[in-house]
């Protein structure tokens, strides 16, 4: 059973890996925003936002990885433990 919950945490954290690489590749036409008058309000909203989702993407992976080597480690001890 633990099999499939690491499975399905590392689906989890596969998606929310790319969600971080989206956010990063739509981030990247910022860097030419610096200095342009043209830029509005809403365009600096947008890429906090982007910013925000980011953020948050990461830190989820970042939990859901160290939660999946918590579940993946205690199966080891179990296998090592086990008598037989």
């Amino acid at each position: 059973m633990r099999i499939v919950a690491v499975a399905v945490l590392l689906f989890f954290q596969t998606i929310l890996f790319l969600v971080a690489v989206w956010q990063v590749m739509g981030l990247l036409p910022v860097l030419s925003w610096f200095g342009s008058p043209a830029v509005t309000t809403g365009m600096w909203l947008a890429a906090g936002i982007k910013v925000a989702i980011l953020v948050v993407s990461v830190v989820l992976w970042w939990l859901l990885g160290r939660l999946r080597v918590s579940i993946g480690s205690r199966n080891r001890e179990a296998r090592v433990s086990a008598p037989g």
